[in-house]
């Protein structure tokens, strides 16, 4: 953003009191083009008998379709809509399964794993959900001719057999270990609405979760009203859900003081105990898989060095950001996989805190005077993330490496390194990538036949382990095929691996809400008491 720009920003904003700010964002979309649903006499009931849920979100949800995304927001607001096969189930402390729209599930053979698919539940449209629509929505995931983005979790999928109306078969290439607990994040959509609208569906939806959508202006704003048919119990409580993008951390912690929303997510940690001193709000915290990490362009300059990238991860110190600026809520990571996912090798050691080792490496590489790189990190996407890009930006500088640092807006980052890839204009950036198995953040992070457009990471050695994990069902022999994958990649060093960050909501104490390890946005259980 120029000078120019934030002085427009500052001005607009001084014109206004916080708090009809945040009533202006949240009502935004009057004069834009937004798609609205037409809801019926079901809606009006039930937002007369149960409060509405005022919701600030830190990062936009740009696309309704879950197929074509990999954003927690976009995935997370995608399974209130929609419901899948099965669910991760925290309660346990670890990861498990549990039944949602499959009531139950088992391998026939090692290439070959059945569903029953539960009856009687109808999507919002008025389709029925079955075999044929579970077929759908796995096909347009794992064909290549969708281009899906969450084709990573399906990588060995053959065929998808109905057996009958309530039985669908899912044949693999090989055994795949990792091909279950994967579909528990794919959504089950209608067929007949989705062959329709095609990539439409990123703006409309019918689904069979709790809540469907009301109206829906793209990265702005998304109003969800309660289902009447829904299948579970609870039924919804809420009168319906609006959920506004705040992305400012201060703006949206005043609209959350102020009363003018009653759940916010990514509570800066700095203002933690100003919420918890409130009579009036709660603190909501999570540990999570997701581990906040410093990419890299491995095809560019001195990135292509395995001691420049070694000496980029000595060169941080990764405790003093998770006590200073963090304030404790983050451990330091030591491999990709967080603890709360089953493989994680826990007695792989961080890279310490070394900058007589990190310009050791320099040296040895060549490099031992200053260089330059392109840094992007985002402000508000994550737990402090802006004041760890320029602490990490401190510490390069420390070691001799220069970094010309841009703070870009989420969704202007997010295309610059993952769409354009090799285009990017940025050589580093610090992002986030949370997990539903160890096989899906190593195969999307890792495996060179997916990450070549963000990093042009390319090991033949992790590409094996990997696929030797995915295809191993002995959880024993997995384990240690896992753990040398971590093993491997912590050594090659294409992250700076930075922490597993906590997931805090500030909330209203009337508001009954779970965050949950995934960080995946759930309102089936949430109420106003």
């Amino acid at each position: 953003m120029t000078d120019q720009s934030r002085g427009r920003v500052r001005r607009a904003r001084e014109a206004m009191t916080r708090r009809a700010f945040i009533r202006k964002a949240a009502t935004l979309g009057a004069g834009i083009a937004g798609w609205q649903f037409m809801t019926g006499r079901s809606a009006a009931r039930a937002a007369t008998t149960a409060p509405r849920l005022k919701f600030g979100l830190s990062s936009p949800i740009t696309t309704l379709d879950p197929r074509y995304s990999d954003t927690i927001q976009n995935d997370g607001i995608a399974d209130t809509i929609y419901d899948q096969l099965l669910i991760r189930d925290f309660t346990t402390g670890r990861m498990t399964l549990a039944p949602r729209l499959a009531t139950s599930w088992e391998r026939t053979d090692k290439q070959t794993i059945q569903f029953r698919i539960r009856q009687g539940v109808v999507f919002a449209n008025g389709e029925v959900v079955n075999a044929e629509a579970v077929k759908y929505s796995l096909d347009t995931v794992y064909q290549k001719s969708y281009g899906a983005v969450r084709a990573y979790l399906t990588p060995s999928i053959d065929a998808v057999e109905v057996v009958d109306e309530s039985t669908v078969r899912v044949h693999t290439t090989a055994p795949d270990r990792a091909i279950i607990t994967n579909l528990a994040a794919l959504d089950v959509m209608p067929p007949k609405m989705g062959a329709r609208l095609g990539r439409g569906m990123s703006t409309q939806a019918a689904g069979t979760g709790p809540y469907q959508v009301e109206e829906f202006v793209p990265s702005q704003s998304l109003k969800l009203h309660p289902y009447e048919k829904y299948w579970r119990q609870p039924k919804p409580r809420l009168g319906g859900i609006d959920i506004s993008l705040i992305a400012d951390d201060g703006t949206r912690t005043a609209a959350l003081l102020a009363g003018d929303v009653l759940l916010v997510n990514n509570l800066p940690v700095d203002q933690i105990d100003r919420v918890r001193s409130s009579p009036k709000l709660k603190v909501l915290e999570s540990v999570t898989s997701r581990c906040v990490y410093i990419g890299m362009r491995e095809d560019r300059g001195p990135l292509k060095d395995v001691r420049v990238r070694q000496a980029l991860n000595y060169a941080v110190d990764k405790a003093a950001i998770v006590k200073n600026i963090l304030q404790g809520h983050a451990q330091v990571a030591n491999s990709p996989l967080a603890p709360v996912i089953p493989f994680a090798d826990p007695n792989l050691k961080p890279y310490p805190y070394s900058p007589a080792k990190a310009k050791e490496l320099l040296s040895q590489a060549g490099y031992p005077s200053n260089f330059t790189l392109r840094f992007a990190c985002p402000t508000g996407r994550y737990l402090g993330d802006r004041a760890t890009g320029e602490a990490v930006a401190g510490y390069f500088n420390d070691v001799g490496v220069k970094v010309d640092f841009e703070s870009p807006e989420w969704g202007v980052l997010s295309s610059e390194v993952f769409g354009k890839g090799p285009q990017s204009k940025y050589d580093i950036w610090l992002a986030a990538q949370s997990a539903s198995s160890e096989d899906s953040l190593l195969r999307l992070r890792f495996h060179s036949s997916f990450n070549q457009r963000w990093m042009a990471y390319d090991d033949p050695e992790v590409d094996a382990l990997i696929d030797a994990g995915l295809f191993t069902l002995d959880d024993n022999q997995a384990r240690l095929i896992y753990y040398k994958a971590q093993e491997r990649i912590v050594a090659d060093a294409p992250w700076v691996f930075l922490h597993y960050v906590n997931s805090i909501f500030g909330a209203d104490r009337s508001v009954q809400y779970t965050v949950r390890p995934d960080e995946y946005i759930f309102f089936h259980d949430t109420a106003i008491r």
